[in-house]
């Protein structure tokens, strides 16, 4: 079929964080506005003179991030028509092209406005994590539609017949006319519904989290399916009434779509693409998470210049998107000359090997050629793949599997000797073969099961329980003695697969551990070189006492009233998480929710049980989707306000800090703490002035997390905000190791990034660190190091 290509236009900057919304404006003519999380909506206009795009103005007026804007047409009032802003602050605002200050504000909603979409005769649909939609004339809220379950995520307006259409994250689309409800369709996407957008009055296409698109008539017939995305599908948007559509997600792209195909694939060098929209002269534009918005034309005099467009192809290829190989030799890879023989559809992938480097290409139908998309991560082997438990001297053959959505299956070869440590085995061959630090247990457990008579280690002392200074429980370790080498993010053993417990240790900072805690042999080399910042992974606190966890819930319970108190199947679902067992996620859920809240003085065994099942991906998912919902006194940034206070139980206080670390272990939860963190900035500085050991490790683990979440992006906003937080942060610290992890995530941001060195010596980090008492009186070698490594880096 024939595809005349997008190519990129331009190129706009402006928003200092994601943008989550775009929209045609009505004037100035081919004028267009983007919404962002920094809290601010700019318009954009043409400089015909050179077919680019300037700012023409910036809007401010919300309290939290904006995630959605839509125009209404112009009318007797307003001449010009008006922009509409949904936000995080519950709020919608009006605004005119002629004041950067909205004109009106609108209140209702009880939770963040997600969408808007204009109607007829200056009525529009708003839609909100509260649940509801509302409908809107002269500025007043006429009706309220009700019926879904969980957030509505996306509305649409059928001006010809009235009908209205809104998608949630219950998984079902309600067809609505006059306030009700016509029709439901259940059962067709199998996750959160994204985007809604119509075509005629007869047809809508929906996007979804389950990375499909699907077409439908109004009588709720599924007309097509379009399958191609690899993740979330964000955004969608039709390019003629043919159903020709352009699509945005998670998978770093946009796509084209003509006739039910793929026909053009367009990667962005960003890792979501929020939202699309399409201008009257049918150029595309998109809005991204690094915060740029982006346009592409079909029409050659639009288009960007050579040099332009060989930076963004550039940009796009060291993004080193994976690619799909089965489990292959890398010898048997062709060279590039079979990039001369044409592929046989659009997003194909082709590997070739170019000297010792394997590189990835994609098809482009459009282009008639491969495009280069990055370079395979590591490199395969000539070895078997079959797993040998020939490990006395020998080599073990470990297949890697690369962290994508597609298979990367490389067989690489691991040398471990009977009485080696695993664990250094295993940092030696990721170091080697330049593999993540995020594989490391899963390396180590693979070298335990295949030398399975293997015993290392030494037995740590007795715990305290928290709750009564008995020996008998901690909240946060485990059960059992463990053999171990000191963890120095809890204190406690290094977890080996089939002890109790088990502390998940970011790839550089688990390193940074063998070199200050194992005694049972000499230093090597290969420790003294381990670098200690930029950190690329998250700490997570994973261990658990089951039994005497579950022992001291029994016995709280039976203090709480009726309403609160914890039911037997309850119960038994806490158990079975516990366990590692299968569990239900929302009777679960519901026990933890009423579990939360029990008194203060009771609350440190739930917290620590939230803690622990936020490393479950099905409940950390469930939990913070439901966060998205929830009322904001139900919010846990808000709860955990409620705890870190002045005079508050430390012990809570440590915990739930804890927790919050923990939300990082998987996507929903991370993007969430990140987007709402700002919220709890001085309930953390409260905290900080504690002498408590747990209370500031936890604080800097945060800061960790932060620092790496922060550092995949090229917010460098957020990062001055983060040094800042961390400045004050560090103030009152006494505990050597909690002084280390804070300079590990100072050096995480700065290293390597010129814009956030200069940030941390204008706040004078350097005298900062000289002048603390930790580094003076530092106990740990690697305390010394770091202290040493961040000094050199501000001089």
């Amino acid at each position: 079929m024939s595809h005349k290509p997008y190519r990129l236009r331009c190129t706009l900057f402006g928003h200092e964080k994601d943008v989550r919304g775009l929209c045609s404006l009505y004037h100035p003519p081919s004028s267009f506005i983007s919404v962002s999380r920094d809290i601010t909506a700019r318009v954009w206009v043409s400089d015909e003179s050179t077919s680019m795009y300037r700012e023409g103005m910036s809007m401010g007026g919300h309290e939290n991030f904006i995630s959605c804007v839509c125009t209404l047409p112009p009318d007797d009032e307003y001449p010009h028509g008006v922009i509409l802003t949904g936000s995080n602050d519950h709020t919608i605002n009006g605004y005119t092209i002629d004041s950067p200050a909205p004109v009106f504000k609108l209140t209702g909603h009880t939770n963040t406005v997600c969408a808007l979409a204009a109607g007829k005769f200056g009525t529009f649909i708003s839609g909100s994590w509260d649940n509801t939609a509302k409908v809107w004339f002269k500025q007043k809220n006429v009706l309220t539609l009700e019926g879904h379950e969980a957030a509505v995520w996306t509305v649409a307006v059928v001006p010809v017949s009235g009908h209205m259409i809104t998608g949630s994250a219950d998984k079902t689309i309600r067809i609505w006319k006059a306030g009700k409800v016509e029709n439901v369709i259940t059962g067709s996407h199998t996750d959160c519904i994204r985007c809604i957008v119509t075509l005629d009055p007869n047809h809508f296409a929906s996007s979804s989290n389950d990375t499909t698109v699907r077409l439908w008539d109004m009588s709720g017939n599924c007309l097509n399916v379009l399958t191609g995305h690899t993740s979330f599908v964000y955004s969608i948007a039709f390019l003629s009434a043919n159903f020709e559509l352009v699509s945005g997600g998670e998978d770093r792209s946009i796509r084209i779509w003509k006739d039910g195909q793929c026909v053009q694939t367009i990667f962005h060098p960003a890792q979501s693409v929020w939202c699309v929209s399409v201008l009257a002269n049918g150029d595309i534009v998109t809005g991204s998470s690094d915060g740029v918005v982006r346009m592409f034309t079909q029409e050659p005099s639009r288009m960007a210049d050579d040099e332009m467009l060989n930076a963004y192809e550039q940009s796009i290829t060291k993004c080193s998107l994976p690619a799909q190989i089965g489990d292959i030799k890398t010898d048997d890879l062709p060279g590039p000359d079979a990039l001369n023989i044409p592929g046989k559809k659009e997003g194909q992938i082709q590997m070739i090997k170019r000297m010792d480097v394997v590189e990835a290409y994609q098809w482009s139908q459009s282009d008639d050629e491969w495009i280069k998309v990055g370079d395979v991560v590591g490199g395969g082997s000539n070895e078997q793949s079959d797993k040998k438990k020939d490990y006395e001297g020998k080599v073990l053959a470990f297949d890697y599997v690369a962290p994508s959505k597609r298979l990367l299956i490389i067989s690489l070869k691991l040398p471990y000797n009977k009485n080696d440590d695993p664990y250094m085995a295993a940092h030696k061959f990721l170091d080697k073969n330049n593999l993540s630090p995020l594989f490391l247990d899963e390396v180590v457990q693979f070298i335990q099961q295949q030398t399975s008579s293997a015993t290392l280690g030494e037995q740590i002392g007795n715990y305290v329980d928290p709750y009564t200074g008995a020996s008998r429980y901690m909240a946060g370790t485990g059960e059992t003695v463990a053999p171990s080498v000191g963890d120095p993010f809890t204190g406690s053993s290094r977890y080996l697969p089939g002890a109790a417990y088990q502390t998940s240790l970011p790839g550089l900072l688990r390193s940074c551990a063998q070199n200050d805690f194992s005694h049972s042999k000499p230093k090597s080399n290969v420790e003294d070189s381990v670098a200690y910042f930029p950190e690329k992974n998250f700490i997570k606190f994973e261990q658990i006492n089951t039994q005497a966890m579950l022992s001291k819930l029994q016995e709280f319970n039976e203090q709480v009233d009726e309403d609160n108190k914890m039911k037997s199947h309850e119960f038994e679902q806490i158990k079975k998480l516990l366990s590692g067992g299968s569990f239900d996620v929302s009777s679960f859920f519901h026990a933890i929710d009423k579990m939360l809240f029990w008194p203060c003085g009771l609350l440190l065994p739930v917290l620590d049980i939230l803690r622990f099942s936020f490393l479950d991906s099905s409940f950390n998912h469930h939990f913070f989707m439901n966060q998205m919902n929830s009322e904001p006194e139900m919010n846990i940034i808000y709860y955990a306000k409620s705890i870190l206070v002045p005079n508050g139980l430390i012990k809570n206080q440590f915990m739930i800090l804890r927790t919050l670390c923990n939300a990082f272990a998987h996507e929903t939860g991370k993007h969430y703490i990140v987007q709402n963190i700002d919220l709890l900035q001085k309930n953390l500085f409260i905290v900080s002035e504690t002498n408590d050991k747990s209370m500031q490790v936890a604080l800097a683990s945060l800061c960790v997390n932060l620092s790496v979440f922060y550092n995949t992006s090229q917010d460098d906003v957020q990062k001055t905000t983060l040094l800042s937080l961390i400045q004050e942060l560090m103030m009152n610290v006494t505990d050597e190791e909690a002084y280390f992890r804070f300079a590990v995530a100072i050096g995480t941001i700065i290293k390597g990034n010129d814009v956030m060195l200069a940030a941390a010596k204008s706040l004078h980090f350097y005298d900062v660190l000289r002048n603390h008492t930790c580094p003076k009186n530092a106990k740990l070698d690697k305390t010394k190091r770091c202290y040493d490594a961040l000094l050199s880096l501000l001089k």
